[in-house]
């Protein structure tokens, strides 16, 4: 028997190779397992893309905060670098009773600092500290209360679009610090920069609108439109406090003499029409108005002692218009507010200062947080 005659070998082919082995026999790669492979590459990179995305997401709004927030930290930053340079001043060659009045101003700034830098991060106040020094920092009284009256100016401003509650705390703060400007300003014999919001807006135009098919009934056994804190029951409180405001000064103005007499007279007037305008409101959010009443049980204070008493009712209607302010919508997202001349937040903002300045004017005391109680 003969043997087979023997394959020919490559010369490169490794010892041991078969030819004819598993090498041989291994499937070349077809259409289905290319499209495989395209397939798992294509979902592979979504997957890097999708993450990638997300992730740059994330980061962007980390590196970005909230327009609100972003005022609140300068807010803050400035209100306590404003402290520092009151408390320095009140150490300066000024008569003892600037002096104690710079004190009395570093005090509250000091409070309002820390009610603008309530809920701040750690890391987030030790990133906006102030400065101890500043390369022009005031020198005297009267630049003093042009840098509170600029911070007040821009804190105002800024309520009208703050988100929820930091509306009350800039509404708030602003009002106080436009106070404390005009005492330095009159300590200092100077006259108080002008400002869009002096004298406050009252003259709102009464709103109008389509009229509603149906009324929000009032819950049973309340006079709230609904329970809770919401904006409708905040409009409501609010037009309650006007009605008993316009009450209580048709009482006490006739216990007053000239020329005290015929300002509570005016203020009336104002209050009267503060009631239609928000009654207009209510009934603009399908909520029924406040019905005349008639009369209010009040203190006797009211008839002995009318300018203390109109002093604390005002500072009442203070913190009314500052929920107001912490529950309407900022300024362009109330489709039903005053569309075409201003905004419930604006009416809150205005009528906040205007509260404030007239309990300031018949001898109250509005303190650092103005329609905030402590």
């Amino acid at each position: 028997m003969s043997n087979p005659p023997s394959q020919p070998v490559p010369e490169n082919a490794p010892s041991g190779a078969n030819p004819g082995g598993e090498a041989a026999r291994r499937p070349r790669k077809g259409p289905v397992a290319f499209l495989r492979g395209l397939f798992f590459l294509l979902v592979i990179s979504a997957l890097v893309v999708g993450l990638g995305t997300v992730i740059s997401d994330h980061e962007e709004e980390a590196a970005s905060p909230p327009q609100t927030e972003l005022h609140r930290q300068e807010a803050w930053k400035t209100t306590n670098t404003l402290a520092t340079y009151a408390e320095a001043l009140s150490s300066s060659a000024v008569p003892a009773k600037t002096q104690q009045l710079l004190q009395q101003t570093a005090k509250d700034l000091s409070a309002q600092s820390a009610a603008l830098g309530d809920g701040l991060p750690p890391s987030t106040a030790e990133a906006t500290a102030p400065a101890t020094t500043s390369p022009n920092p005031p020198s005297t009284v009267a630049e003093m209360q042009q840098a509170l009256s600029a911070s007040a100016q821009t804190l105002l401003t800024h309520s009208l679009t703050a988100d929820h509650a930091m509306g009350r705390v800039f509404a708030a703060v602003g009002t106080s610090q436009l106070f404390q400007a005009q005492d330095l300003a009159a300590a200092a014999g100077v006259v108080l920069p002008t400002s869009k919001f002096l004298p406050a807006k009252v003259d709102f135009p009464t709103p109008a609108g389509p009229d509603c098919s149906s009324t929000v009934k009032p819950q049973p056994g309340t006079v709230k439109p609904q329970p809770g804190a919401t904006v409708n029951a905040a409009l409501h409180a609010a037009a309650l406090g006007e009605q008993k405001a316009s009450y209580a000064y048709q009482v006490s103005t006739t216990r007053m003499v000239e020329p005290r007499f015929s300002k509570s007279a005016d203020l009336l007037a104002r209050h009267q029409d503060k009631l239609v305008v928000l009654n207009a409101e209510l009934k603009l959010r399908c909520l029924p108005p406040v019905t005349p009443v008639a009369g209010f049980v009040l203190n006797s204070a009211f008839t002995d002692h009318p300018e203390i008493a109109l002093a604390g009712l005002e500072g009442e209607l203070a913190t009314i218009y500052a929920d107001l302010a912490a529950l309407s919508a900022p300024r362009g997202q109330d489709a039903t507010a005053l569309a075409d001349n201003g905004t419930l937040r604006e009416i809150s903002v205005s009528w906040l200062l205007d509260s404030a300045q007239t309990q300031k004017f018949w001898g109250g005391t509005v303190g650092a947080l103005a329609g905030i109680t402590n």
